[in-house]
């Protein structure tokens, strides 16, 4: 049975989402597809959450472009269908079929590729065997097709969307060469380049010749805009194939978490003004603050990032000089932080809310001494009331003294934080990435030993990923994880962050570089299999470390000492069988470089080394010690 706390909060939550509005509504995908039926069709889905507002279709066959300008509305969650005036042709063979749909986007307009490859008769294929190479193309850059064969050079027609105009063409040997402009260079965009291929022949037939038809086409997907990165893939006429071909346009309006944000701020410091001891001000205080913090975790990942020194703010405006901080080259690599913000925020906002209602409802109702102490099992609370003491002594007013004095409570909170934060975006989006991968390996799966390898070795990671991730946002004394003490040296968090993204990509850069080399073994099918499988039983090890710590797993925190398997072993399970499998990799697979494995070996020594200096202030660890006695190999070290 509810109580009415919890109703309450509830209904808070839901009401503030109203008020803020689409929020986190403001994605558009749109799925395009040929139907050629009678008449042909264009289906127009979409399946985002804002209104597709079209502006018409242009469409192609058999050497003539049309266009229909008629506009039309597609709601989320539908699908419009238009009948396109196609004359189907009469020469056998076969021919492409391309629209593009065209509709406005932020109020500018936008355009959308597909294509369909239509047999009539009888199939006749242009085979196209390109390598495609493009820049990153945020403004300006090239795209580079060079064919194996260069008979379909003459033939190749691009079509590509109008935000993307050719300034340049040029043929160098087996490659064309394009130059293009970007006109959309505000939207990180994932579009679809269309080249086609037709020609019309004689062939022989049992009475004379006959004419016949071929076509051939390719297809890439690639990112224009913010974000851009190079492209490089091979295609064949085959393998191009591109099940959903969408545009992606990823915008979250930060300007009403902005302006509660900044009404927050100034509620907290007109409490903190009239407050004069009154207990009954505490519980808004604290959930102002609160909600400051939260609502600035979501800006960071939502607000545009001044590149322009000559605009000053940045919140009301989405103009060209900004970007947002996945586009930021530092954190861009692997998307470390995308699905977070596209997944994880949308559902962490509203929890979030539901919290701090439910907490100012619990907190309310508490008087004097109890109200203190059940404020201090608060981390947020710590630290607000540390900072407020001090305030409060630095304009010579009245404070808590138990507030003001600086333990290792408060340093434990500030520290809690701080770790939360930097692992908990990239755990999440490592999470949902492994889902979407797990999700591709299942529908593509095939009874071949590489395949189903690397599916097991993605599914112990993402058992790891999900257990760290839930870990990281959840800190209860029901799921026993709460944190007891943090790593409260810089050398030890530099240790740790420095194999963590974004540190990471130049922590360890310089020593792979230095020492790139790899051994090259010729090794039977048997052996390599073997190797295979060793990283497997590697990857199971680490991960069997993370399923024994459960919801204490954390980085350089002390959430309560753990013995059962593998910790009854040794006291470093999960470094020693990281370190293996890269060995492993490097020795027999040739897939890491000499250099990048010594780092990784040096640097887990002395995360192994910090660890156990700070673990050691527990004696419920040293007692742990003395039972388990080697870091990472019984009876060696």
């Amino acid at each position: 049975m509810l109580t009415k706390r919890p109703i309450i909060a509830l209904l808070v939550a839901i009401f503030h989402l109203c008020i803020v509005g689409d929020i986190f509504s403001q994605n558009l995908i749109i799925n395009l597809d040929i139907e050629f039926s009678d008449p042909v069709r264009v289906n127009v889905s979409n399946n985002g959450d804002v209104v597709l507002n079209a502006t018409g279709i242009e469409y192609y066959i058999n050497g003539i472009i049309k266009t229909d300008n008629t506009p039309f509305r597609v709601a989320p969650g539908k699908t419009k269908s238009v009948p396109i005036d196609i004359t189907r042709p009469i020469v056998p063979g076969s021919y492409n079929i391309w629209a593009k749909i065209k509709y406005t986007l932020d109020g500018k307009p936008a355009t959308l590729i597909s294509n369909f490859f239509v047999p009539v008769n009888q199939a006749a294929v242009i085979d196209v065997w390109v390598d495609v190479k493009t820049t990153a193309i945020e403004r300006d850059g090239t795209i580079t097709l060079t064919f194996k064969d260069p008979t379909p050079i003459a033939l190749c027609t691009p079509v590509f969307p109008d935000e993307l105009v050719i300034t340049d063409r040029r043929v160098e040997g087996n490659s064309i060469i394009y130059t293009v402009k970007n006109t959309r260079p505000d939207l990180s965009e994932h579009t679809v380049l269309l080249w086609t291929f037709e020609k019309e022949e004689a062939i022989p037939a049992a009475e004379g010749t006959m004419r016949i038809h071929r076509a051939g086409w390719l297809r890439v997907s690639v990112t224009l805009g913010r974000g851009s990165q190079p492209y490089q893939v091979e295609i064949g006429r085959k393998p191009q194939y591109i099940d959903r071909n969408f545009i992606f346009y990823n915008f979250l309006s930060t300007n009403v978490v902005a302006i509660l944000t900044v009404i927050a701020v100034f509620f907290f410091i007109l409490m903190v003004i009239v407050y004069r001891g009154k207990e009954t001000l505490i519980p808004l205080m604290y959930v102002s603050f609160a909600f400051v913090l939260v609502n600035v975790l979501i800006l960071i990942f939502q607000i545009p990032f001044v590149t322009n020194p000559t605009i000053p703010f940045p919140i009301f405006n989405f103009s060209e000089p900004y970007v947002r901080i996945q586009h930021i080259p530092l954190f861009v690599t692997a998307s470390n932080y995308v699905y977070f913000r596209n997944f994880v925020l949308p559902v962490y906002y509203p929890i979030m809310i539901f919290y701090l209602v439910y907490s100012y409802l619990d907190i309310k109702k508490r008087k004097g001494e109890d109200l203190w102490n059940r404020l201090q099992e608060k981390k947020i609370w710590r630290i607000f009331a540390f900072l407020y003491a001090r305030i409060r002594k630095l304009f010579h007013k009245t404070y808590d003294k138990r507030d003001y004095a600086w333990n290792p409570y408060r340093r434990t909170a500030f520290l809690a934080i701080g770790v939360k934060f930097l692992w908990m975006p990239l755990l999440w989006t490592w999470t949902i990435n492994n889902i979407f991968v797990m999700i591709e390996q299942i529908m593509n799966m095939q009874p071949d030993f590489y395949r189903v390898n690397e599916f097991a070795v993605n599914l112990i990671i993402l058992m790891d990923v999900a257990i760290f991730a839930f870990s990281y946002t959840v800190e209860s004394k029901k799921t026993n994880s709460m944190i007891k003490s943090v790593e409260p040296t810089v050398i030890g968090w530099l240790v740790c962050i420095a194999c963590y993204p974004p540190l990471n990509q130049f922590s360890f850069q310089w020593v792979d570089n230095l020492f790139a080399w790899v051994p090259n073994f010729e090794l039977s099918e048997p052996v390599k299999i073997a190797a295979f499988v060793g990283v497997t039983v590697c990857w199971a090890f680490y991960a069997s470390a993370t399923v024994a710590l459960g919801f204490k797993s954390s980085n350089l925190t002390n959430r309560g000492i753990v013995t059962r398997f593998p910790y009854n072993i040794v006291r470093h399970p999960a470094y020693i069988g990281k370190n293996l499998l890269w060995v492993i990799e490097f020795f027999l697979l040739s897939q890491k470089h000499l250099g990048l494995v010594v780092g990784f070996i040096v640097v887990y020594f002395f995360r192994a080394i910090t660890e156990e200096r700070h673990l050691k202030k527990d004696p419920d660890y040293v007692a742990y010690m003395k039972k388990v006695k080697y870091k990472f190999i019984p009876g060696i070290i």
